[in-house]
């Protein structure tokens, strides 16, 4: 884990190469595009108040970015974690590029007879079989942020018998994960987290509570392996529904170790996240490099405080 030659650290001695990434802006071993200052120079992107990205980082105050890592990568090991990135065909989120190949979890579940449909069901212990109609499994919403999540054991099947692909591996840091996205959710300022999340993630609610949300109803990490390169996508089905106002979130990568970028959808250019919080604007399509190493971010759904929109606007319209 040490950095490969790097425009960056020439001179300077090895250092983890997941940190040598995440300070790079720009040489060729890190494939980074320098991001334009406004929408000007990339009209195909939606953006967020004019611009590909904004930089949220300045606006939360002093954060002890290490130890807030430190305390998440340490907590994970101590958490249930779920797997998600298995139905992006089926809501028509992923890019075109992306579709050859890629085996959705909804498809393959719609295709099961009845006995293979009730065996699916027994590899979780939190499911009635008597409760299903197993002659028809296209009717039921299961899998990642629905109220029928899989368990373990049938992510495997449908990894090692379908070869569905689950990209990220997931934590909820709030309960109603179904909800999440959700733009008329009420939430509150200080969300109902769990006594577990209470109790391993302090310094991390610490942060999120001191980030300019006026509401936050969804709190979830996103993860990904070593070596996995997620699907590209956007987080809307269709170009009408792209077209609405953007989702209000926070994007935190505590770690500074995750390339996240958006890109128009003929990929000729990317935008990648400027600091360790950010936004954009998640109609836009956008995904994460490939690394040789974890990483993960936490995105947390809410709404901006009113007052603080209005600053963000005024200032980004300003250049």
């Amino acid at each position: 884990f040490f950095a490969q030659k790097c425009r960056v650290f020439e001179g300077i001695s090895p250092q983890p190469m997941r940190h040598a990434h995440a300070r790079c802006r720009g040489c060729e071993r890190c494939k980074r595009v320098v991001t334009p200052a406004s929408l000007a120079q990339d009209v195909r992107l939606h953006g967020v108040l004019g611009q590909p990205m904004l930089d949220l980082e300045p606006y939360i105050g002093a954060v002890d970015w290490d130890a807030v890592d430190a305390e998440i990568r340490l907590a994970l090991t101590k958490c249930e974690l779920d797997w998600c990135g298995e139905q992006m065909k089926s809501t028509n989120w992923i890019h075109p590029s992306a579709l050859e190949g890629y085996v959705d979890a909804k498809d393959v579940i719609a295709g099961f007879g009845p006995e293979e449909f009730a065996a699916f069901l027994k590899l979780s212990d939190d499911i009635d079989v008597n409760s299903f109609d197993l002659n028809h499994p296209e009717q039921y919403s299961m899998g990642s942020q629905t109220r029928i999540p899989f368990s373990r054991k049938q992510v495997d099947y449908l990894k090692y018998r379908y070869g569905v692909r689950f990209d990220w591996i997931c934590y909820s840091l709030m309960p109603n994960v179904s909800e999440l996205l959700d733009p008329g959710a009420p939430g509150s300022r200080h969300p109902d987290f769990t006594a577990e999340v209470r109790a391993l993630f302090p310094k991390t609610l610490e942060l999120i509570r001191a980030l300019p949300l006026s509401s936050v109803f969804q709190c979830t990490i996103f993860a990904v392996d070593a070596h996995v390169l997620p699907v590209l996508h956007r987080d809307c089905g269709s170009d009408e529904q792209c077209s609405r106002d953007p989702h209000h979130y926070v994007l935190l990568v505590p770690g500074g170790d995750l390339r996240q970028f958006v890109c128009d959808k003929a990929l000729t250019q990317k935008h990648y996240g400027p600091s360790r919080a950010f936004w954009f604007n998640d109609h836009d399509y956008h995904g994460t490099e490939a690394d040789p190493f974890f990483r993960y971010s936490i995105q947390v759904n809410g709404h901006f405080d009113p007052s603080f929109f209005a600053q963000l606007a005024m200032r980004s319209k300003s250049g």
